[in-house]
């Protein structure tokens, strides 16, 4: 889910950043999100299992 929400948000900073950060800056937002999105799953299943 942060992985959709950096990709939106890389795609605004890459239309406003314009030139080749157009293309540059959504996938950098998609993985810095996606990095989030597992370590907040790592994060949440750990505290299920109690570890």
């Amino acid at each position: 889910m942060i992985c959709c929400l950096g990709l939106v948000i890389g795609a605004a900073v890459g239309l406003w950043l314009g030139g080749p950060w157009v293309f540059v800056a959504p996938a950098v937002g998609f993985v810095g999100g996606l990095f989030l999105d597992q370590h907040v799953m790592r994060f949440i299943s750990a505290r299920k299992r109690g570890v």
